[in-house]
């Protein structure tokens, strides 16, 4: 329901990859692809195509704790614990899927060590 209002004829496509992923994130893949697919049935065909393209990029890129290309134990060895460690993942990925911060480990590991000071 959340997400019914959702536009995905948007016609940048980063910006659609971001609202892609964002989709994925909160109703994880299977439900995200058949909602997007739903959403997609009710377009015209030249958006449709528009979201499908955008779709095939945004499934090979992160949007989920799962392809961070760190986790907690390596929040760990930087003196995180706790909740502290769930809030940080949190924050990564919402950079990263908003292509604020690349997927790269020692970017990460750098963006938590600043987080982490905040």
């Amino acid at each position: 329901v959340r997400f019914y209002e959702v536009d995905l004829g948007i016609k940048k496509q980063s910006k659609l990859r971001i609202t892609l992923k964002q989709i994925l994130r909160e109703m994880g893949d299977k439900a995200g692809r058949e909602f997007i697919t739903i959403k997609m049935c009710l377009m015209k065909k030249k958006h449709a195509i528009s979201v499908k393209t955008a779709l095939s990029v945004a499934l090979k890129e992160c949007f989920s704790l799962q392809g961070l290309c760190i986790n907690g134990d390596d929040l760990r060895t930087l003196g995180l614990n706790g909740k502290q460690i769930g809030e940080v993942l949190e924050m990564l990925l919402q950079e990263v899927i908003c292509e604020k911060c690349a997927n790269k480990r020692d970017i990460l590991l750098l963006r938590a060590k600043k987080l982490q000071k905040w």
